[in-house]
């Protein structure tokens, strides 16, 4: 099977880069604590309700069981697989042990089930029906259940979404899941036909789902992602990458997985953009760097490909195969006219009744005549932090440097972006944004170049205006005028660096105090 680009591995050691001033952007998932078999077992039995197998679910997770009696997730999960399995009785015990422990999601299902049968049972606790179906005499049918039934419907709170699951998840559980498995059984309609499988596996599949993106099991789904990638499953790759990336955006080696495999199954457009977020992560990640160069020129963009492999070559890889696959590829996509030329040509053949065929190929040609002029802001900041590292390596203790990079991330840190639609939020020009991890390595560099130059007022400033941007007035008000005392007036660049400061800290007086609320209000 062909490999993706990026598990091509470029032939390089690339040596500890700023061992003194580098800040780790890869954010790496943790083991979880606790007994990996349990972890394993756990893992195994939501992969195997996602793909609607509820019974090897629900026996997997009574095997774990052994390893964790009474564990809330195991007994919710098998709840759940239960409920789908129409073994009410036992998922109303699982999910009235696991709703002990104040689980609102086993309420949810417990509920479901109360919709799909004739009683109440709440919690495990079984309440009888007060108006049973009457029996007519020997053998004779029983009356189908009446509406009378105890169950009078769901409380709204419990629908109702919220830090543990959506309300569209819910909604579905119950309205497209539950009650319309009450009401075929009441008009006497088979409840196992195709149709109604097909409501409960993207029931199980939701449940799933959600319960995969768990950090703890970030590790085992990034494992999960390369089997199915080396299968040739890549799109269920994808899917499955992003269940770690959950609770990891910022990890440049998932985001550079992520592209590879849009790469391959021909999205260049996204790869290009994901492996810009990894690179962002990690301005030193080769295979990054060769992948994006691969996009690029799939993209017809060749100043941006030899771009990217001039990066990587500086971080010393052997670029050679790299280079010759890249220009085969820019050979094949490269458009070397104006875009107002091929633009003009488009209108010109539209008025002559070229065809659809026509028309696409045309414009295909004009954005790929466009990518070498159009400017992303994605790649512009990464540049930014790229040209800094390469400032770090060539001085590992280059404080000035820092305090630049301190300056920069500071300017760029609210993320620019703009309203695309009325009543939609702001769309980012950068894709992974994260202020509070951009801060973290703001202060990480500030504090190096603060013990690199102890008693400056610059680096005591800068550091004061990240404290600012966290939310520590009183510290960055305190350091601020240690900086004064050091400077004493005599130092410019601490005098405007000062004026900074105070010019943010009047800023954020004027905000009004419900401005965070009326940002949220439709226009």
């Amino acid at each position: 099977m062909r490999r993706g680009w990026f598990g091509q591995r470029a032939s390089v050691c690339v040596a500890a880069i700023l061992s003194a001033a580098a800040f780790s952007a890869n954010a790496k998932p943790p083991d979880p604590q606790g007994d990996p078999a349990y972890w394993d077992g756990y893992h195994k039995a939501l992969r195997e309700m996602r793909e609607g197998d509820w019974q090897k679910a629900a026996d997997t997770l009574t095997q774990t069981e052994q390893l964790a009696r009474g564990d809330q997730r195991l007994l919710l999960a098998r709840g759940v697989a239960r409920t789908l399995l129409a073994d009410h009785e036992n998922a109303l015990d699982d999910l009235g042990r696991a709703q002990v422990r104040d689980s609102r999601e086993a309420t949810l299902w417990s509920y479901a089930i109360a919709a799909m049968t004739q009683d109440l049972r709440i919690g495990g606790n079984i309440q009888p029906n007060p108006n049973p179906p009457r029996r007519r005499g020997p053998g004779q049918d029983a009356d189908p259940p009446r509406r009378a039934a105890p169950f009078l419907g769901v409380p709204g709170h419990v629908v109702q979404g919220g830090k543990d699951y959506p309300t569209d998840y819910a909604s579905y559980v119950i309205y497209d899941m539950a009650m319309p498995y009450r009401a075929a059984l009441e008009a006497r309609r088979p409840v196992d036909a195709a149709a109604f499988r097909v409501v409960k596996t993207t029931a199980g599949r939701w449940f799933a789902n959600r319960m995969l993106t768990s950090a703890d099991l970030a590790n085992r789904n990034s494992a999960w992602a390369k089997e199915r990638a080396e299968a040739g499953r890549l799109a269920e790759a994808i899917e499955i990458y992003r269940f770690a990336r959950a609770h990891y955006p910022l990890d440049a080696d998932l985001a550079a997985a992520i592209a590879d495999l849009w790469l391959r199954v021909g999205r260049p457009a996204t790869a290009r953009e994901e492996f810009t977020v990894a690179l962002t992560a990690n301005a030193a990640h080769v295979p990054a760097y060769l992948g994006r160069a691969l996009a690029a020129a799939t993209m017809g963009d060749g100043r941006r490909a030899a771009a990217d492999l001039a990066s990587a070559k500086a971080l010393g890889a052997d670029t050679a195969t790299a280079e010759q696959r890249v220009q085969k590829t820019l050979a094949e996509n490269a458009v070397e006219a104006d875009p107002h030329d091929v633009l003009q040509a488009i209108d010109e053949a539209a008025l002559k009744g070229a065809t659809v065929e026509q028309l696409v190929a045309d414009a295909l040609r004009l954005h790929r005549a466009s990518n070498a002029r159009r400017l992303r802001y994605d790649e512009v900041y990464q540049d930014a932090l790229r040209s800094f590292d390469a400032r770090f390596r060539a001085d590992p203790k280059d404080a000035h440097a820092m305090l630049d990079l301190v300056d920069y991330l500071l300017q760029e840190s609210d993320n620019r972006g703009e309203r695309v639609e009325p009543r939609r939020g702001q769309v980012h020009y950068r894709r992974a944004y994260d202020k509070a991890f951009e801060l973290r390595r703001a202060m990480h560099y500030a504090d190096q170049a603060l013990r690199l130059l102890p008693g400056s007022a610059r680096p005591m400033l800068m550091k004061a205006m990240v404290l600012a941007e966290q939310g520590q007035e009183a510290a960055a008000v305190e350091l601020c005028e240690s900086a004064m005392k050091a400077a004493d007036g005599a130092d410019a660049q601490a005098v405007r660096l000062l004026a900074q400061f105070r010019r943010r800290q009047i800023g954020r007086m004027l905000i009004p105090p419900h401005a965070d609320i009326q940002q949220h209000l439709p226009r």
